[in-house]
């Protein structure tokens, strides 16, 4: 009988492929080296630009740049001008959103609330103190205290902003404050008496 011939699959005559080499297995040695030498040559610069740069950020800071807005700000600087614009676009309506000036005003009103029993405060300490015979540098009015509060009093019916120019928890302030909230009533009380010799 004639022998049957093996059928040819295409599988007989094929060779088991070769494993691939791991990941940095077939790296010469010189190869290796070379690397070495300008990955320590270049991590010593990028150090000491490092150095250099936190050096020139506090420096900056002495100086009284506030960096963390600086940094926010470059960053928006190296954008396209429409990605910038939208970037801050998008951070206006953020703080919108979150309510920031909302916390900014209640802390301000906070702030005046203080500042207005302060001066409460140094008024009656002012007022419960024995009156002081005036100095001769001090105004005829009857001290430095009347000359504060006469000051605050032209102030608040002049209709200027309540910028007391005295410091905190003193005794001038205190007078001006007062002064300044008189002036004022004065001033609203003569505006309604214009807008009704003007209605009549």
């Amino acid at each position: 009988m004639p022998r049957r011939k093996k059928r040819d699959n295409g599988h007989d005559s094929e060779q088991p492929a070769a494993a691939a080499p791991a990941i940095g297995g077939n790296v010469s040695d010189e190869t290796l080296r070379q690397f070495e030498r300008e990955y320590v040559a270049l991590k010593v610069k990028l150090d000491e630009a490092r150095g250099k740069l936190g050096a020139h950020c506090k420096a900056g800071e002495s100086n009284g740049i506030d960096l963390k807005t600086f940094k926010l700000v470059r960053n928006l600087k190296v954008l396209l001008p429409p990605e910038a614009e939208a970037k801050i676009q998008t951070f206006t309506r953020y703080t919108k959103q979150l309510g920031i000036f909302d916390l900014i005003e209640e802390f301000r009103q906070g702030e005046a609330r203080e500042d207005n029993a302060a001066s409460v405060a140094a008024a009656e300490r002012a007022a419960a103190k024995p009156r002081r015979k005036a100095a001769a540098a001090e105004p005829k009015s009857g001290g430095k205290l009347e000359a504060c509060h006469a000051q605050g009093f032209e102030a608040g019916n002049a209709g200027e902003p309540r910028e007391n120019p005295y410091g905190y928890g003193t005794d001038e302030r205190g007078a001006w404050d007062t002064g300044w909230q008189a002036g004022g009533q004065v001033r609203a009380i003569n505006a309604a008496a214009a807008e009704q010799g003007a209605a009549a």
